[in-house]
């Protein structure tokens, strides 16, 4: 075109095809329980993209939320791929040779190894493969004879794609895991020392710090004065703007913390598994994100989908267990409570658009339309 490739292009482009992936997952989340309506998966699958985080890259079209939507896409994609090789090895009357399965385990394995590329801590997602092919995995359809064709399916191109990955970091950088730290401009980050005294407080901070809201628009700030960070931390900490911690902006994620409580439920479905990985990889996600770049409101993106996973099955799995049963107190209960959670985690969100301490406020994007939602909120005060 003549023209350089602005970053809003292959976020708009990637955001989409996220938005599909998550579509995808909670449709086959959702057909392990007999009774959900579809007014409940549009709904959860509308916030789970909110809740995600995903959002951040929607209004803060820069270069950091390239590689970041880019990882969390190609991450849910490879997810969805391996939910459909499920199904099929499932309901297959050959699960070792299916090709149909053959080719989603592929096409799964591409997806991660891409997301390996954008953002390597993405790689975590590949072990969400142990309680998705739990079923399969005990019948012997991997790691066995019978099964080399589906492990080599998966194995296979994440050792190629990977290496070149590694490769092209050595060849770049001369190192094969710098992927371009000891080349980053902001040199405070570079030779910053991230000690384990701090973790307490980021995990603090990413997961139970509150939104602090005043009465100015747009109401929603930071939980920090950007330029006088002040914490018991006796250090220094590299900080982003964070606006609250993930049960605090995403308050839909509140229920991935029941998950154990319905455990006896969850294992007859065969999903407690996955609950237990996703809520552990979310955990060691953000402990990474941590360590490693300090605390940022995009780095909540890295691991928000983990708690989100686990959330959505403990709802379906409670308005499930309340429908069948004839349970009318409990089934209003959770029905409202994840509207009510659903609507204020996607305002939350919207909202936070507009915060004036990120470091690319929506305001140097448009300005007319910052201060005509301003004059609206203060009309309609």
């Amino acid at each position: 075109t003549g023209q350089p490739l602005y970053n809003a292009a292959p976020i708009l482009i990637l955001v989409s095809l996220y938005i599909i992936a998550v579509f995808r997952i909670i449709h086959y989340i959702a057909h392990k329980f007999r009774s959900v309506s579809l007014g409940h998966y549009l709904v959860l699958s509308v916030v789970s993209f909110f809740a995600s985080f995903a959002f951040y890259c929607v209004e803060t079209p820069w270069i950091y939320s390239v590689p970041c939507i880019s990882a969390l896409t190609f991450a849910a994609w490879g997810i969805v791929f391996w939910l459909h090789a499920s199904e099929l090895l499932t309901g297959s009357s050959r699960p070792v040779k299916d090709p149909k399965a053959l080719i989603c385990l592929l096409a799964g394995a591409v997806m991660l190894s891409m997301a390996f590329g954008s953002r390597p801590t993405s790689v975590l997602f590949v072990m969400l493969a142990f309680p998705v092919f739990a079923e399969q995995i005990r019948k012997r359809y991997f790691f066995s004879v019978k099964g080399l064709a589906n492990t080599m399916a998966i194995i296979l191109p994440m050792i190629i794609l990977c290496s070149l990955v590694l490769y092209y970091n050595y060849v770049r950088f001369d190192s094969f895991l710098d992927f371009g730290s000891s080349r980053n401009l902001s040199i405070g980050v570079m030779n910053r020392e991230m000690h384990l005294g701090a973790l307490p407080l980021c995990i603090f901070e990413y997961l139970f710090q509150p939104a602090l809201i005043k009465g100015n628009f747009p109401y929603f700030h930071s939980s920090y004065d950007f330029m006088n960070l002040s914490t018991d931390y006796q250090g220094t900490l590299f900080i982003d703007p964070v606006f609250g911690g993930m049960f605090c902006l995403a308050p839909i994620t509140v229920f991935a913390l029941f998950f154990f409580k319905r455990r006896e439920s969850l294992k007859k479905r065969g999903l407690f598994s996955l609950c237990c990985v996703s809520c552990v990889l979310g955990m060691i996600m953000l402990i990474v994100s941590i360590i490693a770049g300090g605390l940022s409101m995009r780095y909540q993106m890295d691991f928000a989908l983990f708690f989100v996973i686990p959330a959505v099955i403990v709802i379906f799995d409670l308005l499930d267990d309340a429908g069948n049963g004839n349970n009318d107190v409990l089934y209003k209960i959770v029905h409202n409570s994840t509207l009510i959670l659903s609507l204020v985690t996607i305002v939350i969100m919207f909202m936070l658009a507009l915060a004036l301490e990120k470091p690319n406020p929506q305001i140097t994007y448009s300005r007319d339309a910052y201060y005509s939602l301003k004059y609206l909120f203060f009309v309609l005060r």
